[in-house]
């Protein structure tokens, strides 16, 4: 391949386990099965054993900027968030930025999605409680996720900010952007990891 890497995926400081969760399920293999750790199950460590396969025959670096090789056309693929497109706009050059669906195999492919919440803690009470409400209604509404999601990257989160019309104004300038929500109908709906 004259030096030049296939894909670049972030390495364990990182958090290697978002990166590598599509190629365990590929691979029938998972972190846990409902509260259950299921790390050394043999699909998982077959899993884990093609990535160091593919890591060792340097078609695939696990680097602490993987997005630097993609952009220096190091690497011919990038496995990165979503939230990084926002970056990567701006940082290549020399060529056109594509995005496709996560990579899987077979039957088992599925997409994994990250999760995030806003909470009340129990204590919080009166009127620092119904001030937390209206922020998080101010946080979660159509415009505010819309404008999020244009600002980072992420994919817009809900319905209503999917159809909102500077959201779809952006990812008609922005196709790529799109990526994710049209992968959404392949993400596993069910995710407990069990710690």
């Amino acid at each position: 391949m004259g030096g030049k890497l296939a894909l670049s995926i972030p390495f364990g400081s990182d958090y290697l386990a978002w990166y590598f969760q599509n190629i365990n399920w590929s691979f029938g293999g998972s972190y846990s099965k409902e509260w259950d750790q299921n790390l050394t199950s043999a699909q998982t460590i077959e899993a884990g054993q093609w990535l160091q396969e593919m890591v060792g025959s340097g078609l695939i670096e696990t680097a602490k900027t993987p997005s630097e090789s993609f952009a220096a056309c190091q690497s011919a693929l990038l496995l990165q968030s979503t939230g990084s497109l926002q970056g990567l706009e701006e940082t290549v050059q020399g060529f056109e930025l594509a995005t496709a669906f996560l990579p899987g195999f077979g039957d088992s492919y599925v997409c994994p999605t990250g999760r995030a919440g806003i909470a009340i803690p129990a204590k919080v009470t009166g009127e620092r409680r119904a001030a937390a409400v209206k922020f998080i209604a101010f946080m979660t509404n159509d415009d505010s996720t819309s404008a999020f999601s244009q600002a980072t990257g992420y994919m817009p989160v809900t319905k209503g900010a999917q159809d909102n019309e500077q959201m779809k104004s952006y990812m008609a300038k922005h196709p790529h952007a799109s990526t994710a929500v049209e992968q959404l109908a392949h993400t596993r709906r069910k995710i407990i990891t069990g710690f």
